[in-house]
């Protein structure tokens, strides 16, 4: 593992760019570096078969989405074209790993040294080596990357490689001083992306929080008119409340107050009582004005139990 990783930022640093996502053509620059050519094959092309039958790799071609060898016609990557761009990353970085790690010699495949143990072992270290190419967990974990999805963003990877990546960061705490070189040459694409992704969970929580308030909005309105309805049914079942009973005099309006009456009789001092007052008031007192009221005697309003009006006081 620090094997692969050691020479996969070595890679890393040799990029012109120093940001990610790595792409194809980052990788083939790379390679061709190495002094490999980079050629992308389909099994129905007749000059490819002819290749494959000249470098006694047909089976290797038809079988594997990818492969690199050292031959007396020359180095090669070779990679199957109809691979998503996905896979096309993966390959070509597994292969620059064989070619970076020095798993070769001539005239044979990279990768396929040795005996059944060497070969695992090699094709273990190519794969560690394309993972940390495409994903430098260091670069990763500076930017302050913590999810999956965060992963594929920003490294293009698909849902499997994305999850291996996922496992290494959460288990990433110490930096090598290698890494620490590597992320001050990557220190502009850091600083940019940890502004982002800061940026994106703002707009998030901010969204979150529009939505918890619109949701309780919906639920006050509904708990409104629920009570509403509540409190229109029972006004609805109360029986009607009349004025109250008391004496209601008709007076004609074209009658003067304090008249002599025609019959004769004592003149008697009007008062005004409201429709739920206990007291009884001049016209002009402040406590009846606007209100609803009723004109009736003095003698009246006291005999139905009215009292007289501290404030005007009739």
């Amino acid at each position: 593992m620090e094997t692969s990783v050691h020479y996969a930022i070595q890679e890393l640093r040799k990029l012109e760019k120093h940001q990610l996502a790595i792409d194809e053509r980052d990788i083939i620059k790379l390679i061709t570096e190495h002094g490999f050519s980079v050629i992308p094959y389909n099994m129905e092309s007749p000059s490819k078969k002819e290749l494959f039958k000249k470098l006694n790799v047909e089976e290797m071609a038809a079988n594997h989405r990818g492969f690199s060898i050292c031959s007396s016609y020359g180095n090669f990557v070779f990679y199957k074209q109809n691979l998503s761009a996905q896979d096309k990353k993966v390959v070509l970085g597994h292969e620059l790993g064989h070619i970076a790690l020095e798993h070769f010699a001539k005239g044979v495949i990279l990768g396929k040294l040795g005996d059944l143990y060497d070969k695992n072992t090699q094709e273990k270290e190519a794969n560690e080596f394309a993972l940390y190419l495409l994903a430098p967990t260091c670069i990763l974990k500076k930017c302050g990357i913590k999810t999956v999805e965060e992963i594929k963003r920003a490294t293009w990877l698909d849902d499997m490689n994305a999850e291996r990546v996922f496992g290494r960061l959460q288990q990433h705490e110490v930096y090598t001083n290698e890494e620490i070189e590597l992320c001050k040459i990557y220190k502009s694409y850091i600083t940019k992306t940890r502004k982002s992704l800061t940026r994106q969970k703002h707009i998030k929580t901010f969204a979150a929080i529009k939505k918890i308030l619109f949701i309780g909005l919906l639920v006050a309105a509904w708990i409104f008119t629920f009570i509403k309805g509540m409190s229109g049914s029972k006004e609805a079942e109360r029986p009607q409340e009349t004025p109250l009973s008391v004496y209601t005099p008709e007076v004609k309006q074209d009658v003067p107050l304090n008249t002599e009456p025609e019959n004769g009789t004592e003149t008697q001092e009007r008062v005004y009582i409201t429709r739920t007052g206990e007291k009884y008031h001049l016209k002009d007192c402040s406590r009846i004005k606007d209100k609803e009221i009723w004109e009736i005697t003095l003698d009246e309003a006291t005999q139905k139990g009215y009292t007289p009006c501290k404030v005007c006081k009739p």
